[in-house]
């Protein structure tokens, strides 16, 4: 079949700013009718028979306009020298290939300049787009057919103006474009880049897919080679040199293990295809390439009616836990509760493993001095330069759980996955996160059997919720100074739903010289991030956000000897949210109440006494019935804050149906937080 060849377009070539177009389904219906893609994959065909029966080596027709473009290859390659991988232990991204990236879309105006003549400048603003979006996305740190597919509209955008002509096409596929996989490919094994929009052993391949359709063109009636020759890894050795297929099936077996059949199921069900021409023909391969395009952006066909769902139970997994990680409740094992259903029932599986995975990550840069001597003036593994600032980045997992399934050809099976006795729970802030996922991962029976693997997010809390003898008044603290002396109860912990907190402050004056004007009274809450290296855990400063304060204002009837409640709101606003009690790998969120005593003056200058309590704000929900919550036997369930009379009672009615908190038993936990005792922020100093 003949192929057209392309338009000149640079005579109504108007130059327009390149804009993402295709980001959902209907994008891409619409852009399968579009003259853009018409002529793409007019350009993929024309280079397809241009490498007919080609071998690389062959001799071809190289003009100036292919020869600059080889050289700006080389020139790329030769900067990766510029930009050796940084010392890190991620399995994938290594953020050097950050730097490479910018230095290419810096100086793509002036490549461009270089490589194309001056009447196709007018073009270098939307030609460029395509060039740097060739090679890799540098906020994800990955590659994939997508950004192969970049650089092919580049090179097609270049022969729509005329930079290429006919004679053009076979270098370009057997020169330029092996020259831009050997590229791509340094740079993937380089820097780690991960497979962008993978769909591991259901996809043709993680990073290529154009080598797959000229590779096959090349082979057409090729009397030594048959498509089962790529198992055959001698073959695939043998014959890489010279052609892009084996070429592709070559990198596949370095930088993958197992058998074939396992991790490139589709190239292996290609390989039996009885002739090239077959699997290079437009139903086998070109139509495929339409629907890889669709299911590269949304699956949904493949969403639609999957061969495995799995389901979890929505009710959250509740942790109930102290403070610290001392004492960590090894006797609570809370379940994980949900379904796996089997939508196709002529699958056979032969292993089903539930795979629960939790991790956690750092990622601050903190001024150096700040740091330990033994981060700042040696490399570590969360170190990425020596300057007056440290970034401090690194991953760990804190959870790791794996449980068989039978399966009896039953179209549900309902599990219950027991989890460790400790997790830390789901968050993610600025600088850090917490994170899990339950995957379920089906295998089919024989040796060709099919892998299918679902992943959905679980989300942990743990709830630090004090037994009620942490809910009265903690320890008296006091403070003296000849004239004043005071003392003030803080409850060790309050609960996010009483709204508020309330504090016992009583003082008596000695001799009449200061009278208190007013308190004020704030919740303070502390973001601590650590880290540890070989000589121990080190805390960074920590971040303080203060929120509003309350001022209480003593009535004048009152006398020295009374003991005054003064309350403090929990915010609970979208805008100014006060989160709860954290506790992780990499950070910990504390509280403190700050108590501000202000004076009147009278024959002195009083300084404000300014004070700070620890206190745990616990979030555990207000629709539980767990009675160690609630008293079981009054009939209006409440809790108290104070043990006095005059204590702030909140009233729960928890609704029909209320979610208990997991585990299989939840003792109550008496949370006893260290020995503190609160200092001056100044002394108070007398007149003479």
């Amino acid at each position: 079949m003949s192929v057209p060849s392309l338009p000149n377009i640079l005579e109504s070539y108007v130059s327009t700013e390149p804009v993402s177009r295709i980001h959902e389904q209907k994008d891409i219906d619409q852009f399968i009718k579009t003259k853009a893609f018409d002529r793409i994959m007019t350009f993929v065909m024309l280079i397809n028979q241009s490498v007919l029966k080609k071998e690389i080596s062959d001799p071809c027709f190289i003009s100036p306009q292919t020869q600059r473009v080889l050289d700006m290859l080389d020139k790329l390659d030769a900067w990766l020298e510029e930009f050796p991988p940084l010392a890190n232990a991620q399995r994938f991204g290594n953020k050097a290939f950050r730097s490479w990236a910018a230095k290419l879309k810096e100086n793509s105006t002036q490549l461009m300049e270089t490589i194309l003549p001056t009447s196709l400048h007018i073009a270098i603003p939307e030609l460029s787009e395509y060039l740097t979006k060739g090679f890799g996305n540098e906020t994800r740190i990955d590659y994939g057919s997508g950004h192969e597919l970049s650089f092919a509209a580049w090179l097609a955008g270049i022969a729509l103006l005329g930079g290429f002509d006919q004679s053009d096409y076979q270098a370009i596929g057997l020169r330029i474009f092996v020259k831009y996989l050997e590229l791509v490919r340094k740079i993937q094994t380089r820097y780690s880049l991960e497979p962008a929009g993978s769909h591991g052993v259901w996809g043709l391949d993680d990073y290529q897919f154009l080598p797959y359709v000229w590779g096959s063109a090349q082979l057409i009636d090729n009397d030594r080679l048959s498509p089962k020759s790529v198992l055959n890894k001698e073959m695939v050795e043998a014959y890489a040199s010279e052609n892009m297929y084996f070429r592709c099936i070559e990198f596949i077996l370095q930088v993958k293990r197992g058998p074939f059949f396992e991790h490139s199921p589709m190239l292996n069900d290609i390989a039996s295809v009885l002739t090239w021409n077959k699997v290079n023909s437009e139903v086998s391969f070109i139509s495929f390439s339409l629907s890889y395009i669709s299911m590269r952006f949304l699956h949904d066909s493949y969403k639609k009616e999957p061969l495995v769902e799995l389901d979890i139970e929505p009710k959250p997994v509740f942790y109930i836990g102290p403070a610290t990680r001392e004492n960590p409740l090894s006797q609570i094992r809370t379940k994980l509760l949900g379904n796996v259903y089997f939508r196709d029932p002529k699958m056979k599986w032969n292993r089903i493993t539930l795979h629960f995975i939790g991790t956690a990550g750092l990622d601050i840069t903190a001024p150096s001095a700040t740091l330990p001597a033994d981060v700042v003036s040696a490399t570590t593994d969360l170190q990425e330069a020596i300057t007056s600032t440290t970034h401090l980045e690194t991953t760990v997992t804190v959870c790791e759980v794996e449980k068989e399934l039978i399966f009896n050809n039953q179209t549900v099976i309902d599990f219950g996955l027991h989890l460790p006795p400790y997790l830390p729970p789901t968050i993610r802030t600025e600088h850090s996160f917490v994170e899990y996922k339950l995957s379920v991962l089906c295998t089919g029976a024989g040796p060709f059997g099919k892998k299918f693997r679902v992943q959905k997010p679980v989300t942990v809390y743990r709830h630090y919720l004090p037994s009620p003898s942490s809910l009265i008044p903690s320890v008296e603290f006091g403070g003296v100074r000849e004239w004043f002396e005071w003392f003030a109860d803080v409850p060790k912990a309050t609960a996010i739903e009483a709204g508020e907190v309330v504090i016992a402050l009583r003082w008596s004056v000695e001799k009449e010289l200061v009278d208190v004007d007013k308190i004020e009274v704030c919740l303070q809450e502390l973001e601590t991030y650590r880290f540890s290296t070989k000589s121990g855990v080190h805390n960074l400063t920590p971040i303080v956000t203060q929120f509003p304060s309350t001022e209480y204002i003593p009535p004048s009837f009152s006398n020295s000897s009374e003991t005054h409640f003064v309350r403090t709101p929990i915010p609970l606003t979208p805008s100014k949210s006060i989160r709860t009690h954290h506790f992780d790998p990499f950070l910990e969120i504390t509280h403190r109440i700050k108590i501000i005593i202000h004076f009147k003056s009278l024959s002195v200058t009083a300084t404000p006494i300014v004070v700070e309590f620890p206190i745990i704000i616990t979030d555990f929900p207000s629709d539980t019935t767990a009675d160690y919550f609630t008293d079981p036997m009054s009939p209006s369930q409440s809790l108290s804050t104070l043990s006095t009379e005059n204590s702030s009672i909140v009233s729960l009615h928890p609704p029909a149906g209320s979610v208990q908190p997991g585990g299989d038993e939840v003792p109550c936990i008496d949370l006893e937080l260290p020995e503190y005792t609160p200092p001056y922020e100044r002394n108070l100093i007398f007149e003479s």
